[in-house]
């Protein structure tokens, strides 16, 4: 009888799977940390003479709790005066097109323009 040689089973190792997972683990908590910042923290605004880029995750915040309004809404309160209406778009795209009766602050400029804002009466913000 021949002898038979034994046969060598591959081994399945786990490990590079396993430090692959860990590595798209690893990527996915720190994106998750950058853009989350820190809950219920805000950030004083001062103003600058420089146009300042702002954080990402206090925008979202802040965005997420301003109130919004309908189109019917801010057409009424264009038309009865009751709000302001701001331009935040670039002063070349305003003087393309824009909403009547709208002031044009540029969204950089608007923490150093904030004064020139009535604070007893409503601001709708817009850019398209």
């Amino acid at each position: 009888m021949p002898s038979q040689k034994p046969v060598k089973k591959k081994s399945t190792s786990q490990a590079p799977i396993l430090l692959i997972a860990a590595g798209l683990l690893l990527m996915v908590v720190a994106v998750v940390i950058l853009l989350s910042g820190q809950p219920g923290t805000t950030a004083a605004v001062e103003p600058t003479t420089q146009s300042a880029q702002p954080n990402a995750a206090a925008t979202a915040t802040a965005v997420a709790s301003v109130p919004r309004i309908t189109p019917a809404d801010a057409l009424s309160a264009q038309q009865n005066e009751s709000a302001v209406i701001v331009d935040v778009r670039s002063a070349a795209e305003f003087a393309q097109a824009h909403v009547a009766g709208a002031i044009n602050i540029p969204y950089n400029d608007v923490a150093n323009r904030i004064n020139e804002l009535d604070p007893a009466r409503p601001v709708i913000a817009y850019c398209t």
